[in-house]
């Protein structure tokens, strides 16, 4: 009967150990800039249905984390407060993505105080802080993201060395609009308000350089729509960037004093989504226009 009981209590030590071998509180990669945290949960929240968000809370800083159980209260909030208009998480990227186009149609430059933010307008200055340390720098928005749910900003490998969570990769952050900027892209508009507005009859899509291929025409086939501009310099510059780095075909298309800028000429969908899939992946935000 002892030897029993001694043999029980030596299998549940040995399914313990197993259990701590699987753990892992470091960068998956070893590189901030591909930063994601996987942590083994001892117990569960009710209600809780968000393992993702709950471990990049994990790996914060113990002292912004909140006290209570509830998963909802573990996020940041996004409600502007009296010193900043925006509060939540902000990752950075650098070397993977450099001499990318950004959404402005300048490529990426790491070592440049610039930001990626969802829908403030292309040009804002904005003054970040780090609000675990109170460091602070002041960004220029040249790109649209991030692309991961609660994080509201991403900054140049300059950026987080200034606040001084590259090595730790996500931080909590506020951010504050000092000055806004005057472009505004597709993401600032839903797919409907563009679609909408179409006229009934075909409308051709006309390139902007002479001796382009054909221009799409309504209704016959997809392409991916990644940006809408005020100032047709800009969008022309933007086609050209899109254009060297994916080689496919770019159409700007004047539109309610606006230029869209279009990519692609598609008669199978799946065409289009595997583009479009390819620019999401390199962080631009885009949607599938059916013509």
């Amino acid at each position: 009967m002892q030897r029993l009981i001694l043999i029980t209590i030596l299998l549940w030590f040995v399914s313990c150990s197993t259990a701590d071998a699987t753990r892992r509180d470091y960068s998956a990669s070893g590189d901030p800039e591909d930063i994601f945290f996987e942590r083994s949960q001892k117990s569960k929240p009710a209600g809780s249905n968000d393992p993702v968000a709950r471990s990049i809370m994990d790996d914060l800083d113990a002292k912004s984390k909140p006290s209570t159980t509830s998963p909802q209260a573990e996020l940041p909030t996004k409600k502007p407060t009296t010193q900043f208009d925006e509060v939540g998480l902000s990752s950075w990227y650098g070397q993977k993505f450099q001499g990318r186009p950004t959404a402005s149609g300048e490529p990426f430059d790491r070592m440049k105080m610039t930001g990626a933010h969802r829908t403030l307008p292309i040009g804002t200055v904005v003054k970040i802080q780090n609000l675990e340390n109170q460091k602070e720098a002041v960004v220029r928005i040249n790109d649209r993201g991030p692309f991961v749910d609660e994080r509201i900003v991403d900054v140049s490998e300059k950026t987080a060395e200034i606040l001084e969570f590259k090595d730790k990769g996500v931080t909590k952050v506020g951010i504050k609009v000092l000055k806004k900027g005057e472009d505004e892209l597709a993401d600032d508009l839903d797919d409907s308000d563009l679609l909408d507005d179409a006229p009934s009859k075909p409308e051709k899509l006309t390139p902007v350089k002479p001796g382009s291929p054909k221009p799409l025409v309504s209704g016959k086939g997809f392409t991916v729509q990644v940006g809408v501009f005020q100032e047709k310099e800009r969008a022309i510059k933007y086609q050209e960037t899109i254009k060297s780095e994916y080689n496919q075909t770019v159409f700007v298309t004047p539109r309610d004093g606006k230029y869209v800028v279009q990519v692609g000429d598609f008669s199978d969908r799946a065409k289009a989504e595997s583009l479009k899939s390819k620019l999401k992946y390199d962080g631009i935000d885009c949607f599938i226009v059916t013509r």
